[in-house]
Parts: C-alpha cells; sequence; structure tokens
C-alpha cells in the first residue's frame, strides 16, 4: 500500500482531499484497510489523481518526494546497503513487497549500467504518470543512497512527453528522451560501485525504521477521542529499556 499512500499524500499537498480522490476513482475510504491493492485499482487512484489536481508533472512530483521508510522493511535494507549497485540489486530482489505492479531489469555495460523498469499492467492500461513516477522514485532512493549529487546519464520513457520539460530536468537532472523502446535510467558503473556514504548499519536502519512508524503510530493516536485512548502500562521502561517514553497527555 506504499504507492497507495504516497498518491494520496501527493494529491494531499495539492490541495485533494482523500475522501474525494477515493470518490473519484470509485473506490471507499474502507479500502485503505486492505494490506494490498490490485494492479487496476492503483492505476484508477493514479488517474484520478491526475483528474483532480489537473497537474501533468504529478507523477514526477510523487516520485521525487517517496519516503524509502514507506516501503515496509525494504527502505532500511536500501540504506544499509554498502554501494548503490548493492542497494538496486536489493530492490530486485524484494521488490514485490514494494509492488505488484513491475520489475527491474540491470543491464550492465563497460562504463554504464541501464536501470530498466518493465511495468506489469492488468486490464487497464497503466497511467503515464505511475512509470514516470517509479523512475523518479528511482533516483530519488539513490540520492538517499550514494548522496544528493548523484545524476543519472540519461533517463528515457518509452511514452510520449506530457509534462513541461523543466519538470523532468529538475526532478533527474540531465537528458531525457522520449518514445524510446524502454523506460529506464543510465548510471555510471563508477557511482554504483562506490562506497556509498550515506550507508547504516543494518541495526541503525531498522531502528530508523521503527522510530519513524513509531512517530507515525503517534501521530495516529493523538487524532483518537480522550475515551478510546489506549492506556500506557506502568512498567514500560523495564519492558524493554529502549522503548520512547510515553507521549503527553492531549487535550
Amino acid at each position: 500500500m506504499a504507492w497507495v499512500e504516497t498518491v494520496l499524500t501527493a494529491a494531499e499537498r495539492q490541495g485533494v482531499a482523500r475522501v474525494q480522490l477515493l470518490a473519484q476513482a470509485g473506490m471507499a475510504a474502507a479500502e485503505l484497510a486492505q494490506e494490498r491493492w490490485p494492479i487496476d485499482h492503483i492505476t484508477r487512484l493514479w488517474r484520478a489523481a491526475v483528474q483532480c489536481t489537473q497537474d501533468a508533472g504529478f507523477g514526477l512530483k510523487a516520485g521525487a518526494a517517496v519516503e524509502p521508510a514507506r516501503f515496509a522493511g525494504v527502505g532500511g535494507i536500501l540504506q544499509a546497503a554498502p554501494t548503490l549497485r548493492e542497494a538496486l540489486a536489493a530492490v530486485q530482489k524484494y521488490q514485490r513487497l514494494i509492488s505488484d505492479g513491475g520489475r527491474f531489469q540491470l543491464l550492465a555495460g563497460d562504463a554504464a549500467t541501464w536501470v530498466i523498469y518493465h511495468p506489469r499492467q492488468g486490464q487497464l492500461a497503466f497511467s503515464p504518470h505511475q512509470i514516470e513516477a517509479v523512475l523518479a522514485a528511482v533516483v530519488a532512493f539513490a540520492r538517499r543512497v550514494a548522496g544528493p549529487a548523484l545524476r543519472p546519464q540519461r533517463v528515457q520513457l518509452s511514452q510520449a512527453q506530457i509534462g513541461p520539460l523543466a519538470g523532468y530536468r529538475a526532478v533527474f537532472a540531465c537528458p531525457v528522451a522520449f518514445e524510446q523502446a524502454f523506460s529506464g535510467l543510465l548510471l555510471a558503473n563508477a557511482q554504483l560501485d562506490a562506497p556509498c556514504p550515506r550507508r547504516m548499519c543494518a541495526a541503525c536502519a531498522s531502528t530508523t525504521a521503527m522510530r519513524r512508524a513509531s512517530s507515525q503510530a503517534w501521530a495516529r493516536a493523538r487524532r483518537w477521542p480522550r475515551s478510546c485512548a489506549p492506556g500506557w502500562p506502568a512498567n514500560w521502561r523495564s519492558a524493554c529499556p529502549r522503548a520512547p517514553p510515553p507521549p503527553r497527555p492531549w487535550a
């Protein structure tokens, strides 16, 4: 459901409420409680988001803003990888945890490697914004792992251009070609194999992910009515010495 949350959040940034977006997509709010959505549900959500926002660059913006922590334990694995190539290999291995909607292929050359995205759509054809969001997310992930200065040598899309060229340049910071044989990005082998400056140890990455999840849980809890607020055990510190302290009472 990470991509579902990504689309909903990106639409909210542009003033589109979740209830409005779900209604436009023909879905009930209760469906957000599902652990996984069919591919066609997600495609309808993407289409509805673009229709509601009327933003030709919606997919690029949504993908560029993706947080690795949204994707279950995969975000921690990426941050713990010693090189960007190994991080991408981990994405290949665990991509079913991220989405059923596609797979990645690494095509290595002498000086650079193509990271190719193969979409797997359902009954409905993917929105082109979905493809752009995936490539933008890959670049965002790569910069988290290898540092913000990372730039692909080239990005290409199998579809036609759908937004202003300046939007593509702002996200990818490299030449972008359209209506090509496949969708992917070209990364220098030197970048892929260099030690990651932002590498976390596996334990730290796991702890960071848990802290973020805990913060999100408390944010949800603060919205509960006082009568529904769960109690906090008196022995919370002895039960787990590293547990976060209980939240302050809310009004």
